[in-house]
């Protein structure tokens, strides 16, 4: 388990995937950005800019809602969302994105409202490699 805290550095809501930046402030993470694609971990609170977020790195989060059990959950297209399972992601990154975006797996639901977070390293899918 690890549990971590660091500033926002824009506002974060509680249980979007987050990113710390170079600078060392949180940002809410995105596939679809080199620069956020490598979430850090899940924000545990809300918070504007400046405020202290803490942030689950690897470990159970049972805060979440309407999980699909055994489904594993990957960074989202839109910043700070997860997508539910690869065929989510994809259909996402096929309908609205030409160059394609980092599919990065942040966990695996356990339960409807329990994630287990174990963050993969993102890798780059292009759209010609999906379709």
């Amino acid at each position: 388990m690890a549990l971590v805290t660091f500033l926002a550095g824009e506002s974060i809501d509680r249980l979007n995937p987050v990113v710390v930046t170079s600078g060392g402030l949180v940002y809410k993470a995105s596939a679809l950005d080199p620069n956020t694609s490598y979430s850090t971990g899940i924000a545990l609170n809300s918070g504007a800019v400046n405020s202290q977020i803490r942030v689950q790195t690897d470990d159970i989060i049972s805060d979440f809602t309407g999980l699909t059990t055994g489904e594993t959950y990957y960074l989202g297209t839109t910043s700070g969302t997860l997508a539910s399972g690869y065929p989510a992601w994809e259909t996402a990154v096929v309908n609205g994105f030409s160059n394609g975006a980092f599919l990065s797996s942040i966990g695996v639901a356990l339960n409807s409202t329990s994630l287990d977070v174990e963050i993969e390293r993102p890798i780059f899918v292009t759209t010609s490699g999906l379709l």
